[in-house]
């Protein structure tokens, strides 16, 4: 009996302590995680961290960690109508900075077993049957230094709703962190498979999908970052005299009645711990986070056996002295290149320079920089040399600019936005003197000689340009008489053909499809005339806006006197039929002829090519490093066809004016490489292109370089601006 008491006893003991772990289990988020409401605020606290939000814009007021005794949130970030709180998101569609930034929400506090969480709601009636719940969840933790973030929105109303914005409509839903932590802040960011660190001054849009992006301090050492869950198209990066900001921008999207779309993404903010930030999801950071790699090379590409001359830059931002080993490894056989010991010290900049002999085997060559503190693995950059065998025949390229902006002319005389103007006087700091991208594209060329390009500068663009010098004489008026002049004598020497748009730029096929078409024919024929007469000289060549194009528009061509134009390789070529039968290429120059007999001469754009330039290398860190890979790309299309010609077309102004303040230099190094590889690269102009073109094209569909029309045509405004 006194054996079945004791076990009794003792089963009652871990039954009551099985029982106490299973309630402290159950209790320990709400027991750790203490939420207090307010009546503007609410107080998050938990071990390791305190975080205020407002309820106005759901926005965090302060987050302190706790055993650093920093707040992430104190510093300026943006001061104008949303404030000083450094978390936010927004609706890029909207005026900004959008209802997301300013509405005030409703908290409701939930606990859960493992985590806490707090739920903002909101509500907004934007008018015309349009109705927008917003949801924001967020999720804290005991343990953690981040908070895990839903954002919810659904259209409650009765029409679609469309969130994009930028130039080309492909940017949705963004969310951002501004703030000034302290002086020596650092923006880190992976974007693809590249990590990049930096102070990205005035700011830079990155393309690709986004792993995380982040701002730093290595005194005190601290790490405030985001990390998005959903697919992402860019990475905003802008520093100025507020502080920094990180804002990942989502794809753009149309959200159907009743539809809803849910944003996920984490928000770290703690200590500069390698492990921590591993273990919340900022993979592939490198030990040291305070150590800069650069390289240059004195050529974009070599000849076998040619001397090639690196120069290496290493950086230690901050942090303590230490001696480092660094290896030139050749990639494809192991073999180390060369090898330098240096000893690095706080804000010091060692150069190392290197020879070495360009490989004899044609190709790209991958080698790899690897810089060691002892045996740790401290910092790795990939490199590459590219290395070509001329073969007698040179690639042609064609590089076509297009140069547009709306009519901002009011009946008036009044300009209802200066874009037209700014653009040529007020984009860029450039050899000491404010210019704008229009007038940097005519300074590249006269700095750097023996390239050829192709211009479209819209009628209704030169319009802007001279009702305003008529009226004024200032920096702007001298700026356009400059541009204009400067672009008829590259024009009279060969260097530049101008191509003429309808004069007020509508999509040609949108306005055959209306029964437009004489309109069409009209505005060609304006634009063409009046170019003609700025620039005094024939015009025979035509840039289709959007490259929205069907058959009948070469008809209309032939009818105008136009005998040349692109259009886009991606969306035209699978629906191109020769009469050779052949499969036809974006590599070479053809023939489409009219109903009448006419015929006019066509080049298919490299669309992957121009893409690269106006998305990814305009918003380089590193022109040089970019116009490299633009050059690795060429050199693929020479190796296969020596006699190709690579259409190279996009915006000539967008890409660079919401790019890198860097793109400033893109023109000037890409037309620097062309020329220093003039042995295999040849630049024309459209015309020189076409002349040789042999193959007729039989059949081609309709579309646009976006693939088709529903950018301009779908969407409730849209359609009700049409049906007008």
């Amino acid at each position: 009996m006194r054996k079945l008491s004791i076990l009794i006893y003792i089963l009652l003991v871990i039954g009551l302590a099985s029982f106490s772990l299973i309630a402290l289990s159950k209790f320990e988020a709400q027991d750790y995680v203490k939420v207090r409401l307010a009546d503007d605020h609410v107080v998050v606290e938990t071990p390791l961290l305190l975080i205020n939000f407002t309820y106005y814009r759901a926005r965090v007021m302060n987050w302190v960690v706790k055993d650093v005794g920093v707040d992430l949130a104190a510093g300026v970030g943006y001061t104008d109508s949303i404030k000083r709180y450094p978390l936010w998101s927004w609706i890029p569609s909207k005026p900004w900075p959008g209802e997301l930034c300013l509405a005030k929400f409703t908290a409701i506090p939930k606990f859960g077993r493992n985590s806490s969480q707090l739920e903002f709601r909101y509500f907004k009636v934007i008018g015309h049957g349009d109705r927008l719940a917003v949801y924001r969840i967020i999720k804290f933790y005991p343990d953690k230094y981040f908070i895990d973030v839903e954002e919810i929105l659904v259209n409650q109303g009765e029409r679609e709703i469309a969130i994009e914005a930028y130039w080309n409509r492909s940017i949705g839903y963004s969310i951002s962190w501004s703030t000034h932590i302290k002086s020596g802040d650092v923006q880190a960011w992976r974007v693809e498979s590249r990590i990049g660190f930096g102070k990205i001054w005035p700011w830079t849009r990155i393309h690709g999908r986004v792993g995380w992006a982040a701002i730093y301090n290595n005194d005190p050492e601290v790490w405030i970052g985001i990390i998005p869950f959903n697919r992402t198209n860019s990475l905003w990066l802008e520093s100025k005299g507020w502080g920094e900001e990180v804002r990942i921008e989502f794809p753009a999207v149309r959200i159907r009645p009743g539809r809803k779309i849910v944003y996920r993404y984490r928000v770290f903010g703690g200590p500069l711990i390698r492990d921590l930030l591993h273990e919340a999801g900022f993979t592939n950071l490198p030990p040291d986070l305070s150590l800069r790699l650069r390289i240059r090379y004195d050529k974009y590409a070599y000849r076998a056996g040619e001397e090639a001359n690196l120069s290496i830059s290493l950086r230690k931002l901050a942090g303590k002295s230490y001696s480092v080993n660094m290896l030139l490894v050749e990639d494809r056989s192991g073999r180390i290149v060369e090898k330098f010991s240096e000893t690095l010290h706080p804000h010091e900049e060692k150069l190392i320079n290197i020879q070495l002999i360009a490989p004899r085997r044609e190709g790209v060559h991958n080698y790899t920089i690897k810089v060691f503190s002892g045996r740790r693995l401290l910092l790795e950059e990939k490199t590459r040399i590219l290395v070509v065998r001329p073969r007698g025949r040179r690639l042609r390229l064609v590089l076509v600019w297009h140069l547009h902006q709306p009519i901002y002319l009011n009946s008036s005389g009044e300009f209802e936005s200066l874009k037209p103007l700014q653009h040529l006087t007020s984009d860029f700091e450039y050899d000491r003197e404010r210019i704008g991208i229009y007038l940097l594209h005519l300074k590249a060329l006269e700095k750097v000689k023996g390239v050829k390009v192709t211009f479209n500068v819209q009628p209704c663009l030169v319009y802007q340009w001279l009702a305003y010098s008529n009226r004024h004489r200032d920096n702007v008026s001298r700026a356009i008489a400059e541009m204009i002049n400067g672009l008829r004598e590259l024009s009279r020497e060969g260097r530049v053909q101008l191509l003429t748009s309808p004069i007020y730029h509508p999509l040609p096929t949108i306005l055959i499809d209306m029964g437009w078409r004489d309109d069409l024919k009209a505005q060609i024929r304006m634009g063409k005339r009046f170019l003609e007469e700025v620039f005094n000289q024939s015009i025979d060549g035509l840039w289709i806006p959007e490259m929205a194009f069907n058959k009948e528009v070469v008809d209309i061509m032939a009818e105008t006197g136009l005998k040349m134009t692109i259009l886009d390789g991606r969306e035209f070529l699978r629906s191109v039929r020769l009469a050779s039968g052949k499969q036809p290429t974006p590599y070479s120059p053809y023939i489409i002829h009219s109903e009448d007999g006419g015929e006019i001469g066509v080049l298919f754009r490299d669309s992957r090519i121009s893409d690269m330039i106006g998305f990814q290398s305009s918003s380089t860190t590193d022109p040089e490093k970019s116009v490299r890979e633009l050059l690795h790309e060429l050199f693929k299309v020479y190796r296969e066809d020596p006699k190709a010609v690579v259409a190279i077309a996009l915006d000539g102004d967008n890409p660079f004016i919401l790019g890198s303040a860097e793109a400033r230099y893109l023109l000037e190094k890409m037309y620097e490489a062309f020329v220093e590889q003039r042995d295999w690269i040849e630049t024309m102009t459209l015309e020189e292109a076409v002349r040789d073109a042999r193959e007729v094209i039989i059949d081609i569909g309709e579309g646009s370089w976006a693939g088709g029309f529903d950018t301009w045509m779908k969407g409730a405004v849209k359609e009700e601006m049409w049906s007008k």
